[in-house]
């Protein structure tokens, strides 16, 4: 479907489609193998394996970054509210004893 609007679509759009949907891997002479989407007969927007591989990093690496803070928030309210960390370590503890004599069982 985004092949039929890639022309009219703004740039940073179809660029986050490739980056997000991974496109074709494509081996070229000059680049070798790229990473690639093919949006009409012979236009074609490329990435090196490389410059893929680093946007991919740093995807992950800023999806991290995020995860850690929303960990703090968590850690910072459960500081605050004794009671609800006792309650959710009980069910945690629950659950792991749960889960191991589920897999006694088996």
């Amino acid at each position: 479907m985004i092949r039929k609007f890639a022309k009219i679509l703004p740039y940073f759009v179809v660029m986050w489609f490739v980056k997000k949907f991974n496109g074709d891997q494509i081996k070229t002479e000059k680049l070798g193998i790229c990473r690639g989407f093919r949006i009409d007969k012979g236009e074609w927007v490329l990435f090196s394996e490389q410059n893929y591989n680093r946007m991919r990093e740093s995807e992950n690496k800023n999806k991290q970054t995020k995860l850690d803070k929303k960990k703090e928030k968590i850690h910072k309210i459960l500081d605050k509210d004794y009671s609800l960390k006792s309650a959710l370590k009980e069910d945690f503890e629950y659950e792991e004893k749960r889960e191991r004599e589920d897999f006694e069982l088996q």
